[in-house]
């Protein structure tokens, strides 16, 4: 078996309602796929990057990347990534090239788990749980009618669905807003619901320290990046100065990034993107660092179908950590972000795929990823400057 073909599409969908965080606000969804195709008709759909403009990434993949991996056998896939990852390194290491990577392997993985008849979860260790635990992501800044009674009622709606956690924005705001906010939310969801805090890096350290000291009241699970990702000491200090856990690494790459963040005992969980941080074969790498330092890791997850449900996988392989006989979501056990905010390159392929009940994700069971997707299916969001001639085709 070769790979014989690989294509890049650029995708963007634009959103009805207009929401932020500390780093802007979200006008529209994006992501690149990446479909691989081998000499015998097998089809693999990675996920490329995770943030920044889909035109890098897609011309890393076409120029770059694609090269090594045309005529190789997809089950080589870590030689595959190792040889991107060397040819790169002295300008790489992270970042889009990392993004650009992580969405070969993703699909390179789909192709061996189609061509054995087996879900992925088989392939990198086993599932160790049917169905994963997921907090809801949601609770951004409005961009038109902003309020704590707004948010409120969205938390309860979340409540009512099922789920059993949920992360809320903040930095965008004054402070003293953002912590009446956090105690409306705890005060009406009651002391049952698990509640995550997302600064996206708004906040100097002392500033950080400050909020963190102002909202420990209110039994936070975890203050997400609190500061800026290149601070690993400012992490560090945060964390020996609050009661509350840590958590950050969506921008972090590879098990060399994560290496520092965890041995420098700067984050209690660790948020990795598989489609970001290096696909499966990487994944499974800072997995078993994490858990060597006993620090968790629970996925980012902004991301398309395709990255949704490789994180549904990697989750499922994971140990508990530490291992107990009574496990609870998001303290030993591992769960995914479901993000709960319009994305149409989401949700338009989400029916039969995602079986979501009672706070959890049923852990997808068919061949590879356990989707099927065709490129006429995607056509309304390829970015305009793919419309006359779709993708690059490499390989052919």
């Amino acid at each position: 078996m070769k790979i014989k073909t690989i294509e890049c599409f650029r995708l963007r969908a634009p959103v009805k309602e207009v929401r932020g965080g500390s780093s802007g606000w979200v006008t529209s969804r994006s992501a690149v796929f990446v479909k691989v195709t081998t000499d015998d008709g097998l089809i693999g759909w990675g996920e490329a990057g995770q943030t920044g403009p889909t035109i890098i990434v897609k011309h890393l993949i076409e120029q770059v990347i694609a090269p090594i991996y045309i005529e190789a056998n997809p089950f080589d896939a870590e030689v595959l990534w190792e040889r991107a990852y060397l040819q790169t390194r002295d300008y790489g290491q992270k970042g889009q090239v990392i993004g650009a990577i992580s969405g070969l392997d993703i699909a390179l993985y789909d192709i061996m788990g189609k061509a054995a008849g087996q879900p992925i979860h088989r392939l990198i260790g086993g599932r160790m749980r049917a169905s994963v635990p997921t907090y809801a992501t949601g609770l951004w800044y409005r961009k038109d009618g902003d309020s704590v009674e707004a948010l409120v009622e969205e938390a309860m709606r979340f409540k009512m669905r099922g789920f059993r956690a949920m992360k809320v924005k903040v930095g965008l705001g004054d402070l003293r807003y953002d912590v009446a906010r956090i105690g409306a939310l705890r005060k009406a969801l009651g002391d049952e619901i698990e509640l995550m805090i997302d600064a996206n890096h708004a906040f100097n350290v002392s500033t950080a320290i400050e909020f963190g000291r102002r909202v420990e009241e209110f039994d936070i699970a975890w203050l997400e990046e609190p500061t800026i990702p290149e601070d690993i000491d400012g992490y560090a200090h945060i964390r020996q100065m609050l009661r509350m856990p840590i958590a950050g690494g969506e921008c972090d790459f590879t098990r060399f990034g994560f290496r520092h963040l965890v041995s420098r005992q700067a984050i209690d969980i660790a948020q990795p993107d598989i489609c970001g941080s290096g696909g499966f074969t990487e994944l499974k790498k800072i997995a078993a660092i994490t858990n060597a330092f006993g620090v968790g890791l629970i996925p980012h997850v902004w991301n398309s179908i395709i990255g949704v449900v490789a994180s549904l996988h990697l989750v499922a392989s994971l140990p508990d950590c530490p291992s107990t006989a009574n496990p609870k979501p998001f303290r030993q056990q591992s769960g995914i972000e479901f993000d709960r905010s319009e994305n149409p390159l989401r949700d338009s392929f989400a029916d039969g795929v995602l079986d979501f009940s009672d706070g959890y994700l049923a852990v997808p069971s068919r061949p590879g990823l356990g989707i099927e997707l065709d490129v006429q299916q995607l056509e309304p969001w390829i970015e305009q400057d793919d419309h006359e001639k779709l993708s690059v085709v490499y390989g052919r």
